[in-house]
């Protein structure tokens, strides 16, 4: 259904927005729910869009970057289950 299920954007600055788009059939979309309030996302004509609000690398880590992994979860009007979609950085 998806060309990818996993987008990874690389190496991402902090306080950025980034950009994604999965390709794929969205006829039968019932809903799309970002895994968090970074995130948001929309269907699109062939896939979904959406955009990431890439934050700082928080205090108490002492690391010098961060690897985020970031959730979509979308129900259809066919099938019962949900399926998750993936979209991966690194904060540096």
């Amino acid at each position: 259904m998806w060309e990818q299920t996993v987008i990874d954007l690389g190496n991402v600055k902090k306080n950025t927005k980034q950009s994604f788009k999965f390709k794929g059939n969205v006829s039968n979309i019932k809903s799309i729910k970002a895994g968090c309030g970074c995130t948001s996302v929309k269907k699109d004509a062939d896939g979904i869009i959406g955009s990431i609000t890439i934050g700082q690398i928080p205090a108490h880590i002492k690391e010098a970057t961060l690897r985020q992994t970031k959730s979509i979860t979308i129900s259809y009007t066919d099938k019962d289950e949900v399926e998750k979609l993936f979209i991966t950085y690194t904060i540096v």
